[in-house]
């Protein structure tokens, strides 16, 4: 049997630290843990408490475009490495609820981001959500990242389960425009992002609370 390697940089496994087999299987070699920016942090946003996995910056964002144009699937699990565990525990409270790509993405790809990202976790994960175009968000003006909510919609006949409590998953948190469009059609008490962009951070960072999310 081949030597389990890193699916970043496809060295051998024996790199990983012994320790992160504790609650999660490793994946990630020392070498590419380190070049990860955590941030841990939440913010209270107009009543809603986002919580931010990851800093993006040039290393994740290369991995995102990894995994998502150029479809490498073996990166799946990296984005969460170590973090399943602790965010299972955290979110079985929750009903959690995907943010969505285009149909046209979905279709490019095969898989659905989001969806594929959180299913690590092992919970029921909701996708009441579908959109129209698939423009990618760093290619527009801001005035049209305003307009997102009009190319985000709510599926018609999507029953959801009653809940106490809803958190809305995604992966990149850019402006925000997506997420506030989501949170418009269907209010959540939270929000969880694997990664958001720094200006978003310098921007909410009056925002910031304290939070035992990332304890």
């Amino acid at each position: 049997m081949d030597e389990p390697v890193c699916p970043i940089c496809l060295e051998p496994e024996r790199m990983i630290p012994a320790r992160l087999f504790i609650d999660d299987r490793p994946s990630v070699c020392a070498a590419c843990r380190k070049r990860f920016k955590p941030h841990k942090r939440s913010y209270a946003v107009d009543g809603v408490v986002f919580h931010v996995l990851y800093e993006y910056e040039e290393w994740i964002e290369t991995l995102f475009f990894q995994y998502k144009e150029q479809r490498d699937v073996a990166l799946r699990d990296v984005f969460l490495e170590g973090e399943a565990s602790a965010l299972r525990r955290k979110l079985r409270s929750f009903q959690c609820v995907a943010v969505c790509s285009s149909e046209a993405k979905r279709a490019e790809r095969g898989f659905e981001p989001v969806l594929d990202i959180f299913s690590s976790l092992n919970l029921p994960l909701e996708s009441p959500f579908y959109r129209v175009g698939s423009q990618k968000q760093s290619t527009l003006s801001a005035s049209a990242r305003r307009s997102i909510q009009m190319a985000l919609r709510r599926k018609r006949h999507y029953p959801l389960p009653p809940a106490k409590k809803r958190i809305l998953l995604d992966d990149v948190l850019t402006t925000g425009s997506t997420i506030q469009a989501a949170l418009t059609l269907l209010p959540c008490e939270a929000v969880l992002v694997v990664a958001a962009h720094p200006l978003w951070i310098q921007t909410h960072r009056h925002e910031r609370i304290k939070s035992r999310f990332w304890k």
